[in-house]
């Protein structure tokens, strides 16, 4: 029948398969008006493994049945230390400000619950610190900065090798955390994590950051060559994938509900400003995710609090391209892509 009234239509939407069985576009295009997540596990000879898919609904079941006392839980908030600027950038722009106005909402009843950590707990170093972090008791929420693991110099050894380990928490020296690592045992249980890294939640066919970091090179703004930025995309011939460190943590049965994360590079123009040429922190986007997920609302509705800026970032792009048909001046380039570079990473 007829299903165009907007009552009609389902709100909320879940994707099953990988990047090569239903593609991206569809989750961008269903993501404006809807509520969308995806589940996508391992495949044996082309079919579906089951098994994850099994492993999940068994577990969300075991969830639902909990008591809403025993669904108490707190926020967490990690970066890697690993002495990158990026990381750096992480933490003194995103983490330590997100926490300082966490403090403020619970002292003024706006946050139901939040682990009030002092500053100095932020950082962990290795692997091995973040498994002590992931098994305690009561963290329902995991927000962590850190650098996903790209391709090496020297390039994969295989497409099988990249589909296992790209994405997976880059330590520096200190090592990795892959899917093989969290498949079993007790890693932050019943929780959520949003992991703030390149390719964390899967690898695209193609950048949507391409054209607009080739435009930041040529304004002189992006230093790096944007060819080995993007070396971890997948060669003429191979598919897109998503990552299998969510796989795994979502298939563990004492693993996290749901895993936000990056389906491409990972910038910080989620948390700052820099199209106006000054930076301005905004670490409060992520700060209402969080308060939305600490109120047991579903992720996708938390998941609005954040990519509802993507609209504002609209305006001022179709402003600035009106302003320039109206008035037939040149457009700021530089503003232009870094405004796209916005909207990209929201």
């Amino acid at each position: 029948g007829d299903r165009t009234r907007a009552e009609d239509q389902p709100a909320y939407l879940l994707i099953l398969g990988d990047l090569h069985q239903v593609p991206e576009t569809l989750h961008q295009i269903l993501g404006s008006d809807c509520f969308v997540g995806r589940l996508a596990f391992s495949t044996q000879n082309g079919e579906p493994e089951l098994a994850g898919y099994e492993a999940y609904v068994d577990k969300i079941i075991r969830w639902e049945r909990k008591s809403a006392d025993a669904q108490h839980a707190y926020a967490r908030l990690l970066v890697v230390d690993d002495g990158s600027s990026a990381t750096l950038s992480s933490r003194l722009a995103l983490l330590e400000p997100a926490l300082s106005l966490a403090r403020r909402d619970l002292q003024l009843g706006r946050l139901p619950t939040f682990d009030p950590q002092p500053s100095s707990e932020l950082g962990i170093v290795s692997p091995v610190e973040l498994f002590s972090q992931a098994r305690k008791s009561g963290i329902g929420v995991l927000l962590s900065a850190s650098h996903g693991l790209g391709a090496p110099r020297g390039g994969w050894e295989s497409v099988e090798l990249q589909h296992q380990q790209q994405g997976a928490m880059h330590f520096g020296r200190a090592g990795r955390l892959t899917g093989g690592d969290v498949a079993r045992g007790v890693f932050l249980p019943g929780g959520i994590w949003f992991m703030l890294a390149y390719y964390s939640a899967g690898t695209p066919l193609n950048s949507h950051f391409r054209p607009w970091l080739e435009q930041l090179q040529q304004a002189g703004q992006f230093s790096e060559a944007v060819q080995k930025v993007l070396a971890g995309l997948p060669r003429p011939g191979e598919r897109p994938f998503i990552a299998a460190l969510p796989q795994a943590l979502l298939a563990n049965p004492e693993g996290p509900l749901a895993f936000l994360g990056h389906l491409d590079l990972a910038w910080s123009y989620g948390f700052q400003d820099l199209s106006t040429g000054m930076q301005r922190n905004q670490p409060e986007r992520f700060l209402n995710l969080i308060s939305s997920l600490l109120r047991h609302h579903r992720v996708g509705v938390a998941l609005r609090e954040l990519t509802r800026y993507i609209g504002s970032t609209n305006a001022q792009l179709t402003r600035l391209y009106s302003k320039a048909a109206e008035t037939g001046t040149p457009m700021n380039m530089a503003q232009l892509a870094h405004l796209w570079m916005v909207r990209q990473d929201l």
